[in-house]
């Protein structure tokens, strides 16, 4: 059996022989491995799995590929989400065979796109938005009801798109991005911006209670660490975030305390606080999203570090069974050497004054 300690592939090879004929040729190698779900656990050949997922790259090559899977092994994750695109898109190219081979070679599980759906409903992605997204009462529950009847009618469609995947392939799990309970696997956005942080840690105690009914396995598919727009004083959207004011030593002071300010360099106050307000006309913040010297601040990555080991610590010891992909990997590719920043100069304990 193929599993993600003992990724055993086989291989087959044919020979025909007969009237003039004698060919030999060998089939892909190939894996058996059963997965499915049962209430709100996975299963990979009868034992459970607990999801660790990542993303996985754009690499376009066989070498950019396997130093990708390398990479990601040594970091943790057992599963990578391709990114869902739209791969009917004229001029699209994908390599989703490629990686898919070299997972399987690696160990590694993927959660691989399908088709895009959103053009086969009344709002376009509206069948994937949900009130109770971040409401930990309703997190993971098959019984979550529709917003509207434009929504429940779309979800009538969508529980036929089910069917017919599981016609075609009945061995496969089905999750949407962003699905909710339309799917075996649930999976929200989870934004959860300046959440306390003891609370960010119990956000599933509701999902994890076993004396609970008509859970399904939870996957956070979009996980803010917080995200980089959480750092900005505009509450009005994600995107009108990037327009407002940098506030990333404040928001970080809640917990470093004064280290943040000792933390704050100079690039950082010239690139977001004096640049961008001089050589606008009129004279306004920056749109965009993860600004550079923001970043790679210290002070944010401290908060990046405090989040995501508390929140990924106690998730996993609730038993969150799909795991957490962290939104633009936990901003930890861009944890850059500090050696520019000074250190505070007394000791701080991370966590509140």
């Amino acid at each position: 059996m193929w599993d993600t300690d003992d990724p055993f592939l086989h291989r087959l090879t044919l020979t025909i022989k007969g009237t003039g004929i004698d060919d030999q040729f060998s089939v892909p190698q190939f894996g058996f491995r059963e997965f499915w779900a049962a209430a709100r656990d996975l299963f990979l050949n009868g034992n459970l799995i607990r999801l660790r997922p990542g993303e996985a790259s754009g690499a376009s090559n066989l070498a950019a590929i396997r130093a990708d899977l390398s990479r990601r092994l040594a970091q943790g994750p057992n599963i990578l989400e391709i990114w869902p695109q739209d791969s009917s898109e004229r001029g699209y190219t994908r390599f989703w065979s490629h990686y898919a081979t070299e997972a399987s070679k690696a160990g590694m599980v993927l959660m691989m796109p399908t088709v895009k759906l959103n053009a086969f409903f009344n709002r376009g992605d509206e069948p994937f938005r949900q009130w109770t997204d971040l409401d930990p009462r309703w997190l993971g529950r098959s019984d979550v009801p529709p917003m509207h009847e434009y929504q429940a009618r779309d979800w009538t469609k969508l529980e036929q798109a089910n069917a017919a995947l599981k016609e075609l392939d009945p061995t496969r799990l089905i999750m949407h991005h962003q699905g909710g309970p339309r799917s075996e696997i649930f999976a929200s956005n989870t934004y959860l911006l300046w959440t306390a942080l003891q609370e960010r840690e119990e956000w599933p105690r509701s999902w994890a209670d076993r004396t609970r009914e008509g859970s399904l396995p939870f996957c956070a598919i979009e996980f803010g660490t917080p995200l980089d727009c959480s750092f900005f004083r505009n509450r009005n959207g994600f995107g009108n975030a990037y327009s407002s004011e940098v506030l990333m030593t404040e928001f970080s002071a809640i917990y470093l305390g004064p280290a943040a300010y000792e933390m704050e360099s100079a690039a950082y106050r010239q690139e977001l606080l004096v640049k961008n307000l001089a050589t606008s006309d009129p004279p306004r913040w920056p749109v965009r999203q993860n600004p550079p010297a923001m970043v790679t601040a210290r002070a944010f990555q401290e908060i990046q570090r405090l989040f995501q080991r508390n929140s990924m610590r106690s998730w996993r010891t609730l038993g969150v069974s799909g795991g957490m992909v962290p939104w633009n990997e936990g901003f930890a590719h861009r944890n850059k050497s500090f050696e520019e920043v000074p250190a505070a100069s007394s000791p701080t304990k991370l966590g509140g004054n």
